[in-house]
Protein backbone atom coordinates (compact mmCIF):
# COMPACT_ATOMS: atom_id res chain seq x y z
CA UNK A 1 0.00 0.00 0.00
CA UNK A 2 2.99 2.07 1.10
CA UNK A 3 4.60 1.75 -2.70
CA UNK A 4 1.05 2.45 -4.12
CA UNK A 5 0.67 5.75 -2.20
CA UNK A 6 4.22 7.88 -2.54
CA UNK A 7 4.22 8.03 -6.50
CA UNK A 8 0.68 9.07 -5.92
CA UNK A 9 0.92 12.04 -3.72
CA UNK A 10 4.17 13.06 -5.89
CA UNK A 11 1.87 12.98 -8.71
CA UNK A 12 -0.39 15.39 -6.34
CA UNK A 13 2.50 17.51 -5.29
CA UNK A 14 4.67 18.13 -8.41
CA UNK A 15 2.15 20.72 -9.54
CA UNK A 16 2.45 22.45 -6.58
CA UNK A 17 6.34 22.31 -6.82
CA UNK A 18 6.50 23.46 -10.14
CA UNK A 19 4.46 26.81 -9.18
CA UNK A 20 6.49 27.44 -5.92
CA UNK A 21 9.84 27.61 -8.48
CA UNK A 22 11.27 23.64 -7.76
CA UNK A 23 13.21 22.22 -9.76
CA UNK A 24 10.75 18.99 -10.53
CA UNK A 25 13.73 16.61 -10.47
CA UNK A 26 14.38 17.57 -6.82
CA UNK A 27 10.67 17.60 -5.87
CA UNK A 28 10.35 14.28 -7.10
CA UNK A 29 13.43 13.02 -4.88
CA UNK A 30 12.43 14.79 -1.63
CA UNK A 31 8.86 13.66 -2.04
CA UNK A 32 9.77 10.38 -0.30
CA UNK A 33 11.27 12.68 3.08
CA UNK A 34 9.59 13.70 6.09
CA UNK A 35 10.83 17.16 5.99
CA UNK A 36 10.25 18.59 1.88
CA UNK A 37 10.97 21.93 2.12
CA UNK A 38 14.29 21.11 4.28
CA UNK A 39 15.36 18.37 1.69
CA UNK A 40 15.09 20.63 -1.45
CA UNK A 41 16.94 23.41 0.79
CA UNK A 42 19.28 21.12 1.24
CA UNK A 43 19.73 19.99 -2.40
CA UNK A 44 19.69 23.59 -4.02
CA UNK A 45 16.20 23.34 -5.49
CA UNK A 46 14.74 26.13 -5.29
CA UNK A 47 15.20 28.43 -8.70
CA UNK A 48 15.06 32.11 -7.88
CA UNK A 49 13.74 32.28 -11.86
CA UNK A 50 10.07 33.00 -12.48
CA UNK A 51 8.14 29.93 -14.06
CA UNK A 52 6.76 30.74 -17.70
CA UNK A 53 3.19 29.78 -16.88
CA UNK A 54 0.50 28.81 -19.60
CA UNK A 55 -1.67 32.46 -18.90
CA UNK A 56 1.70 33.95 -19.55
CA UNK A 57 1.87 32.31 -23.17
CA UNK A 58 -1.49 33.08 -24.10
CA UNK A 59 -1.04 36.74 -23.65
CA UNK A 60 2.08 37.07 -25.25
CA UNK A 61 0.64 34.62 -28.10
CA UNK A 62 -2.32 37.04 -28.34
CA UNK A 63 -0.24 40.19 -28.57
CA UNK A 64 2.08 39.24 -31.42
CA UNK A 65 -1.00 37.70 -33.15
CA UNK A 66 -2.91 41.02 -33.30
CA UNK A 67 0.33 43.30 -34.10
CA UNK A 68 0.75 40.16 -37.18
CA UNK A 69 -3.05 41.34 -38.18
CA UNK A 70 -2.51 45.14 -38.05
CA UNK A 71 -0.81 45.88 -41.57
CA UNK A 72 -3.78 44.57 -43.72
CA UNK A 73 -6.21 45.61 -41.03
CA UNK A 74 -5.19 49.41 -41.33
CA UNK A 75 -4.95 48.83 -45.17
CA UNK A 76 -8.24 47.57 -45.64
CA UNK A 77 -10.36 50.13 -44.18
CA UNK A 78 -11.85 53.54 -43.90
CA UNK A 79 -11.52 56.17 -40.80
CA UNK A 80 -15.52 54.90 -40.04
CA UNK A 81 -14.41 51.62 -39.13
CA UNK A 82 -10.76 52.46 -37.86
CA UNK A 83 -11.15 52.39 -34.31
CA UNK A 84 -13.15 48.71 -34.23
CA UNK A 85 -10.49 47.02 -36.71
CA UNK A 86 -7.87 48.03 -34.23
CA UNK A 87 -9.62 47.52 -31.06
CA UNK A 88 -8.65 43.97 -30.79
CA UNK A 89 -5.00 45.40 -30.85
CA UNK A 90 -5.58 47.44 -28.15
CA UNK A 91 -7.31 45.42 -25.88
CA UNK A 92 -4.88 42.86 -26.03
CA UNK A 93 -2.29 45.97 -25.25
CA UNK A 94 -4.51 46.75 -22.23
CA UNK A 95 -4.49 43.44 -20.52
CA UNK A 96 -0.61 42.93 -20.90
CA UNK A 97 2.18 44.15 -19.03
CA UNK A 98 5.96 43.52 -19.45
CA UNK A 99 6.33 40.42 -16.35
CA UNK A 100 3.82 38.59 -18.74
CA UNK A 101 4.70 39.20 -22.36
CA UNK A 102 8.18 40.43 -22.14
CA UNK A 103 9.67 44.37 -22.55
CA UNK A 104 10.72 44.37 -25.50
CA UNK A 105 7.91 43.21 -26.84
CA UNK A 106 5.73 45.26 -24.48
CA UNK A 107 8.02 48.21 -25.45
CA UNK A 108 7.62 47.43 -29.28
CA UNK A 109 3.44 47.47 -29.00
CA UNK A 110 3.69 50.38 -27.31
CA UNK A 111 5.04 51.80 -29.89
CA UNK A 112 2.88 50.78 -32.42
CA UNK A 113 0.02 51.98 -30.61
CA UNK A 114 1.77 56.14 -30.29
CA UNK A 115 2.17 54.80 -34.12
CA UNK A 116 -1.84 54.29 -34.44
CA UNK A 117 -2.83 57.59 -32.94
CA UNK A 118 -0.38 59.80 -36.06
CA UNK A 119 -2.20 57.75 -38.24
CA UNK A 120 -5.56 58.15 -37.32
CA UNK A 121 -4.79 62.18 -36.75
CA UNK A 122 -3.42 62.00 -40.36
CA UNK A 123 -6.43 60.35 -41.31
CA UNK A 124 -8.46 63.28 -39.66
CA UNK A 125 -6.63 65.54 -41.45
CA UNK A 126 -6.93 63.81 -45.18
CA UNK A 127 -11.02 63.86 -44.58
CA UNK A 128 -10.76 67.48 -43.90
CA UNK A 129 -8.92 68.45 -46.96
CA UNK A 130 -10.94 66.13 -49.39
CA UNK A 131 -14.25 67.66 -47.68
CA UNK A 132 -12.80 71.30 -47.12
CA UNK A 133 -11.17 71.14 -50.89
CA UNK A 134 -7.90 72.49 -48.46
CA UNK A 135 -4.35 71.61 -48.45
CA UNK A 136 -1.78 70.02 -46.66
CA UNK A 137 -0.23 72.38 -43.97
CA UNK A 138 3.69 71.82 -43.81
CA UNK A 139 3.63 72.18 -40.69
CA UNK A 140 1.29 69.76 -39.52
CA UNK A 141 3.28 67.23 -42.14
CA UNK A 142 6.32 67.94 -40.15
CA UNK A 143 5.51 67.59 -36.78
CA UNK A 144 3.58 63.94 -37.68
CA UNK A 145 7.28 63.16 -39.08
CA UNK A 146 9.00 64.55 -35.88
CA UNK A 147 6.36 62.26 -33.96
CA UNK A 148 7.10 58.85 -35.81
CA UNK A 149 10.69 59.50 -35.95
CA UNK A 150 10.78 60.03 -31.66
CA UNK A 151 8.61 56.93 -31.44
CA UNK A 152 10.54 54.82 -33.68
CA UNK A 153 13.96 56.14 -32.91
CA UNK A 154 14.37 56.31 -36.38
CA UNK A 155 14.06 58.37 -40.15
CA UNK A 156 10.89 57.34 -40.99
CA UNK A 157 8.86 59.59 -43.33
CA UNK A 158 10.77 62.43 -45.83
CA UNK A 159 8.61 65.75 -46.10
CA UNK A 160 8.39 67.91 -49.12
CA UNK A 161 6.34 70.62 -50.70
CA UNK A 162 4.88 71.57 -53.67
CA UNK A 163 3.78 74.79 -55.34
CA UNK A 164 0.17 76.17 -55.79
CA UNK A 165 -0.97 79.69 -56.44
CA UNK A 166 -3.23 81.76 -54.62
CA UNK A 167 -2.87 84.58 -56.47
CA UNK A 168 -1.97 87.95 -56.16
CA UNK A 169 -3.69 88.88 -52.96
CA UNK A 170 -3.08 85.17 -51.54
CA UNK A 171 0.82 85.85 -51.63
CA UNK A 172 1.47 84.55 -54.94
CA UNK A 173 3.27 81.00 -54.97
CA UNK A 174 3.03 79.50 -51.85
CA UNK A 175 4.53 75.70 -50.76
CA UNK A 176 2.40 73.22 -49.39
CA UNK A 177 2.48 69.74 -48.50
CA UNK A 178 2.01 66.80 -49.50
CA UNK A 179 -0.94 63.76 -48.60
CA UNK A 180 0.97 62.09 -46.25
CA UNK A 181 -1.97 59.08 -45.60
CA UNK A 182 -0.14 56.54 -47.37
CA UNK A 183 3.42 56.84 -46.21
CA UNK A 184 2.36 57.42 -42.12
CA UNK A 185 0.58 53.74 -43.09
CA UNK A 186 2.92 52.45 -44.38
CA UNK A 187 5.40 53.24 -41.48
CA UNK A 188 2.82 51.65 -39.26
CA UNK A 189 2.82 48.55 -41.32
CA UNK A 190 6.85 48.31 -41.47
CA UNK A 191 7.00 48.51 -37.41
CA UNK A 192 4.69 45.56 -37.25
CA UNK A 193 5.67 43.25 -39.48
CA UNK A 194 8.97 43.31 -37.80
CA UNK A 195 7.83 42.05 -34.73
CA UNK A 196 7.65 38.33 -35.22
CA UNK A 197 8.89 37.05 -32.15
CA UNK A 198 8.54 38.45 -28.45
CA UNK A 199 12.48 40.00 -28.59
CA UNK A 200 12.55 41.18 -32.44
CA UNK A 201 13.87 45.03 -32.38
CA UNK A 202 11.81 47.58 -34.91
CA UNK A 203 14.51 49.59 -36.95
CA UNK A 204 14.51 52.37 -38.73
CA UNK A 205 16.78 54.42 -40.63
CA UNK A 206 19.17 56.82 -38.92
CA UNK A 207 18.74 60.50 -39.06
CA UNK A 208 21.77 60.14 -41.44
CA UNK A 209 20.46 57.78 -43.76
CA UNK A 210 17.62 58.10 -46.37
CA UNK A 211 14.50 58.26 -44.90
CA UNK A 212 11.55 54.89 -44.81
CA UNK A 213 9.59 56.65 -46.89
CA UNK A 214 11.14 59.35 -49.81
CA UNK A 215 9.35 62.17 -51.48
CA UNK A 216 9.05 62.72 -55.11
CA UNK A 217 8.40 65.99 -54.09
CA UNK A 218 10.76 69.24 -55.48
CA UNK A 219 10.67 71.53 -52.96
CA UNK A 220 11.81 71.63 -48.69
CA UNK A 221 8.87 72.99 -46.86
CA UNK A 222 9.18 76.16 -44.79
CA UNK A 223 10.61 75.48 -41.30
CA UNK A 224 12.19 72.14 -42.51
CA UNK A 225 15.63 72.02 -40.45
CA UNK A 226 17.09 70.34 -43.39
CA UNK A 227 16.45 72.97 -45.60
CA UNK A 228 19.19 74.34 -46.92
CA UNK A 229 20.62 77.98 -45.62
CA UNK A 230 20.31 80.72 -48.41
CA UNK A 231 23.12 83.03 -48.33
CA UNK A 232 21.70 87.08 -48.49
CA UNK A 233 23.32 89.00 -50.87
CA UNK A 234 25.07 92.20 -49.67
CA UNK A 235 22.47 95.56 -50.12
CA UNK A 236 23.72 98.39 -52.14
CA UNK A 237 24.30 100.06 -48.62
CA UNK A 238 26.45 97.38 -47.30
CA UNK A 239 29.02 97.78 -49.83
CA UNK A 240 32.33 99.60 -49.42
CA UNK A 241 32.59 103.29 -49.81
CA UNK A 242 34.77 104.47 -52.49
CA UNK A 243 37.24 106.71 -51.02
CA UNK A 244 36.56 110.52 -51.57
CA UNK A 245 39.25 112.15 -53.47
CA UNK A 246 40.65 115.44 -51.56
CA UNK A 247 42.22 118.60 -53.44
CA UNK A 248 43.99 121.05 -50.84
CA UNK A 249 44.19 123.40 -53.37
CA UNK A 250 40.50 124.06 -54.63
CA UNK A 251 38.14 126.79 -51.64
CA UNK A 252 35.73 124.13 -51.17
CA UNK A 253 38.81 121.52 -49.42
CA UNK A 254 42.09 123.92 -48.28
CA UNK A 255 40.02 125.42 -45.49
CA UNK A 256 38.88 122.14 -44.07
CA UNK A 257 40.85 120.20 -41.12
CA UNK A 258 41.61 117.33 -43.51
CA UNK A 259 43.88 119.25 -45.04
CA UNK A 260 45.59 121.52 -42.46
Amino acid sequence: MKRLLLPLLAALALPTAVNANIDPKVAEICMKAVDFQGCVKAMGGESSEPVRTTVVSDKQNDLLLEIKKLPSRIQNTSLKDYSSRTLSFTDALAVSTPEEVGETLYSNAKKISLALDVLYETWNRNNDVVVYNGYWLPEKNLKAKNNLDRIFGGNTIEIKCTKRFFGLLGGGNRRIGENILNPVARVVANAANQVKTANDQIIFPSQQEPSFVTSSAPFFCPGDPNAPVEEKKPKEDDKPRQPVKINCDSPVWKKKPICN
